[in-house]
């Protein structure tokens, strides 16, 4: 972990370029089990932070939502 990026995890120059499902896709296939949808696990993150009791702010800084009616989504069933 780098002290001084503003990230929690690291950044992959594929995620910058929005292509996350891609590597998904091919990690799946390597370790040969059926492929997930990108979109998927991160509303599964997101969902289960909720439950956990996490407040919205962190898990929208941790899973990279910047508009907070779009994170709203994942609320919304919980209510």
């Amino acid at each position: 972990m780098n002290p001084e990026s503003p990230y929690l995890f690291p950044r992959f120059k594929e995620w910058e370029r929005g292509e996350q499902a891609l590597i998904l896709r091919d990690f799946c296939a390597q370790i040969e089990i059926p492929s997930v949808k990108f979109h998927t696990l991160r509303a599964c993150f997101a969902t289960q932070l909720l439950i956990m009791g996490v407040d919205a702010g962190t898990i929208m800084a941790i899973g990279g939502w910047s508009n907070y009616k779009t994170f709203r989504i994942y609320l919304d069933w919980l209510v």
